[in-house]
């Protein structure tokens, strides 16, 4: 009898040890692969140092129900959640695997978590490398695939070599700005100052794709033959590329800052939204040069608009060049017509527009130094002067006041 009871609790116990046994292998893969054929991994306070010790790198999302959040922010996490599952997805499939999880950040349990990554609102992604060491906060697109693409660029080495021709068609987007540093050797002080700029900017700016080559020809814009460091902005813009053979690591971003900068903004061109960012704190004064882009002496009113920014780049004035056949809702907007072109305005949002009609190229200069020196006559939006007008009642118009 003693025997069979026994017997019966060793087969209980390894039932028992067995089901622990499964139930470990379950925990396992759920933070190694997902559960159940979800994508992204559900995280907690008991689970998630295992995961980040688990993945060089991890994307993990603090998210809260609509319930604990704003109505606004309720609807950015709304909007994520399958965009994120969607790349998990995709991502899962990749080898070496990239991975993304979850975790509620607005419940008491993971309080500790959401203070150790100084998470202020919902949903905040972060990227957690070697072994949680090192984490970043993720500011990429939130559509699926602009995820997949952002994490795929995140996790590879901050500059990508340019090997060939080929890599450069493939690698170099024209309308984007892309920083490429040129060198002999990739070793090396200007090298070392050179990796630690691309990985600095690989996180704080999207704004830039970076590359090193040992071979400038590979290059689309400047000299071929290059025989010291030298590092190269490409921009879809302006010049298109400038360079500098300065590797001290301030130099470099500062060089980079102001090279980024368009003299003559064409309007409606996509700019790095970096740039446009900064583009807008900037002093309110602008000067608009509308021209037809396919008329005959557009490149000689492109070459001066441009010299002339040029010499008022430390002033304050933002440049722009519009070509009125595709920004017609603009022109109409200033009150201007087509019988008026080629023109030039100027406006600030605190102070008076002025304009100038029926532009020749060397009028431009002049006409910007009696605008400098407060020579000009403010122009007035109006409306036609009606061709009868011998009511009781006139009709008065801005530019029936003129004189």
């Amino acid at each position: 009898m003693g025997c069979k009871y026994f017997l019966r609790d060793e087969i209980f116990l390894r039932i028992l040890i067995l089901l622990f046994a499964s139930s470990l292998s379950i925990f396992s893969n759920n933070v190694a692969a997902g559960a159940g054929g979800v994508s992204v991994l559900t995280l907690d306070h008991t689970n998630v140092s295992q995961a980040i010790s688990d993945h060089n790198f991890l994307a993990l999302q603090f998210w809260a129900p609509c319930e604990n959040m704003h109505s606004l922010l309720c609807k950015f996490g709304e909007e994520l959640a399958p965009e994120y599952e969607k790349a998990a997805s995709v991502l899962s499939t990749r080898e070496p695997r990239i991975v993304l999880a979850k975790i509620d950040g607005s419940v008491e349990e993971n309080k500790e978590l959401r203070h150790q990554f100084e998470i202020t609102g919902y949903p905040t992604i972060v990227i957690l490398q070697n072994g949680g060491t090192d984490f970043h906060y993720y500011a990429g697109p939130r559509d699926a695939d602009g995820i997949v693409k952002s994490l795929k660029r995140l996790i590879a080495p901050p500059s990508i070599e340019i090997k060939t021709a080929t890599d450069t068609l493939s690698l170099i987007n024209e309308e984007k700005l892309s920083i490429v540093g040129i060198f002999p050797m990739f070793s090396g002080e200007e090298f070392e100052n050179f990796t630690a700029v691309a990985n600095k900017l690989l996180w704080e700016s999207w704004d830039y794709d970076i590359f090193h080559t040992s071979d400038a020809s590979f290059l689309p814009c400047g000299e071929s033959l290059v025989t010291m460091p030298t590092l190269r902005l490409l921009k879809p813009y302006d010049e298109l590329f400038v360079g500098t053979q300065n590797f001290e690591v301030l130099a470099m971003e500062n060089f980079i800052f102001v090279a980024s900068f368009p003299l003559v903004r064409i309007l409606n061109n996509n700019l790095p939204d970096k740039i446009t960012q900064l583009l807008s704190q900037l002093p309110d004064e602008e000067v608009m040069l509308f021209v037809d882009f396919d008329s005959e002496d557009f490149d000689i009113f492109k070459n001066k608009y441009h010299k002339l920014a040029a010499l008022y780049k430390s002033k304050g004035i933002r440049f722009l060049l519009a070509n009125p056949v595709t920004n017609r809702n603009v022109l109409e907007y200033d009150g201007l017509t087509f019988d008026q072109l080629p023109l030039i305005i100027i406006h600030s949002n605190n102070g008076p527009t002025y304009m100038k009609p029926n532009l020749k190229p060397d009028d431009i200069a002049p006409w910007l130094n009696e605008y400098k020196e407060g020579k000009l006559k403010a122009f007035l939006k109006s409306q036609p002067i009606p061709v009868t007008n011998d009511e009781p009642l006139k009709v008065v118009v801005a530019d029936s006041l003129d004189g």
